[in-house]
């Protein structure tokens, strides 16, 4: 199936929403129907008031390129928006849709995995990534809401809208940096391949130890100090969990701050945490 260009707002009557699937500060994603095939898709809806967009055209356009790429690499580990089109003061954005859920649903229900389980979701984000970055192109959106599963349990990586090369990174900058970004990105500084290693350490914490390594799940502080928080608090290791030293290893060097000395893609693939796949 290919990307279509940007379409008139006639297009919206194609789809019929169902649901809400997830929601944030700046878009909504809903299970959604296609009228002529009544096949099930997720549609992504981004608010153009909320984010700072110069020329939504150009956003579009971007965005379609970027996802065509993706598609010529026919990874199994990556699947980007199919349509993207403008309706009045929204930009839509639609993709397969995984019923099998995500890793935030996974996270939701089983709170931590084994480390089994994370070892085999790992090798699947890392392969995903792999294939990206040496396509040269940067997700920056790495959250448990786009790592999904296919009807095999393997790994879906979703949500390209705001992937980019790192040529283009400051042309497009993030219209909303959460608590998956990496401290480059929260700080609006020059940023490249490294922003998905740092998500990549923060997925690797969730899925072993159940919660953000910088911020409670009952944290009802504002946006900037949230930030704050992932920008200075000590990376620690809960004592009541009992993890091997290679995976701790990991989490520190995937988790560093100072991106020039972060791993990359490449380093995190030849980790001896990776050594018995």
């Amino acid at each position: 199936m290919n990307i279509v260009p940007s379409l008139h707002s006639d297009k919206v009557t194609q789809f019929r929403l169902l649901y809400t699937l997830f929601k944030d500060s700046i878009s909504s994603t809903h299970l959604c129907r296609k009228c002529d095939d009544f096949k099930l898709y997720a549609m992504r809806i981004l608010n153009k008031e909320r984010v700072r967009i110069r020329s939504s055209h150009d956003h579009i356009q971007f965005q379609m390129d970027i996802c065509q790429e993706i598609r010529k690499l026919r990874s199994a580990f990556l699947s980007p928006f199919i349509w993207i089109y403008e309706d009045g003061l929204e930009i839509h954005s639609i993709a397969e849709f995984y019923p099998n859920g995500s890793l935030q649903d996974l996270l939701d229900r089983d709170t931590s995995l084994s480390e089994s389980h994370t070892l085999q979701i790992a090798c699947e984000i890392v392969e995903a990534l792999d294939t990206l970055h040496t396509a040269g192109i940067i997700h920056r959106d790495l959250a448990p809401c786009n790592i999904m599963f296919d009807a095999s349990g393997h790994v879906v990586i979703t949500g390209f809208g705001q992937a980019c090369r790192p040529d283009s990174a400051a042309s497009f900058p993030l219209p909303d940096t959460g608590l998956y970004c990496a401290p480059e990105l929260i700080l609006g500084w020059a940023h490249d391949f490294g922003v998905d290693c740092w998500s990549f350490g923060l997925l690797m914490y969730m899925m072993l130890f159940g919660s953000h390594p910088y911020v409670a799940d009952n944290d009802n502080d504002n946006a900037a100090i949230l930030q704050t928080k992932v920008l200075h608090s000590s990376l620690m290791v809960p004592r009541t969990m009992s993890v091997s030293w290679t995976v701790q290893d990991l989490l520190v060097q995937c988790l560093e701050r100072n991106a020039a000395l972060r791993l990359d893609i490449e380093q995190i693939r030849a980790h001896p945490y990776f050594c018995t796949v």
